[in-house]
């Protein structure tokens, strides 16, 4: 049998076993984090302002009542301002960007709630920039790449809305980041121009601070069923 009529008759089986459930399905989550800390000295004040957005959309595909395929992308963006007696003193701003595919397992079904456990292939990058006083000290680049595992909880609203729950301090994973600082102009350390790169290869288990893995204990995002 030839390697096309293998595959046709592959896709055939593929859509008779899906199409009796198959469902497409829509899931977003937004975050925003804002904190602000202002100190009081004999020589002036210090205020320091950090503001941390996150928008995460993804879709995907149900193949039957227990399995589910997809992709999503995720931003992220960070700025930090410190000043003092009303002077802008440091400015950090990290953006990151991160496309992944996904497969999905429910593992246990009690009502409207649900237990799944996601598999994910991740990759993606950012920039993240230092000020000092207005002007630019350095900046870092980042490249990713990564693998996890996270276990979902569900909780049907409608036959059609959800919320999902994300529980990072129980995600598992590896991945491989790499970062390239250039240091523009820091005259008081003698460092003009200078470059470095490193790359670190990380097995986790729990929440961390890679590019991958969510500072958030739990995220909380919907799912909207067509």
């Amino acid at each position: 049998m030839k390697a096309k009529n293998i595959i046709f008759v592959f896709a055939i089986m593929f859509l008779t076993a899906t199409s009796g459930y198959a469902q497409f399905f829509i899931e977003g989550s937004v975050s925003v984090d804002f904190s602000k800390r202002n100190a009081e000295w004999e020589t002036g004040n210090s205020l320091d302002n950090l503001l941390n957005f996150s928008l995460s959309p993804k879709a995907g595909y149900k193949l039957n009542d227990k399995w589910a395929i997809g992709a999503g992308v995720s931003y992220s963006r960070l700025t930090a301002e410190s000043s003092y007696s009303a002077e802008i003193v440091s400015e950090t701003l990290e953006q990151i960007l991160k496309f992944s595919v996904f497969g999905r397992y429910q593992l246990l079904r009690m009502g409207k709630w649900a237990v799944l456990a996601e598999c994910s292939l991740d990759a993606g990058g950012g920039r993240l920039e230092l000020k000092r006083q207005s002007v630019t000290i350095g900046t870092m680049s980042k490249t990713a790449f990564g693998v996890n595992v996270l276990p979902l909880i569900t909780y049907d609203l409608t036959d059609k809305f959800s919320l999902v729950a994300g529980c990072n301090f129980m995600k598992a994973g590896f991945t491989s980041e790499t970062n390239k600082t250039v240091s523009l102009h820091e005259p008081e350390i003698d460092v003009i121009n200078a470059e470095q790169k490193d790359t670190t290869n990380r097995f986790y288990f729990g929440a961390g601070s890679t590019v991958f893995n969510s500072l958030s204990n739990i995220s909380i995002g919907f799912i909207y069923n067509f």
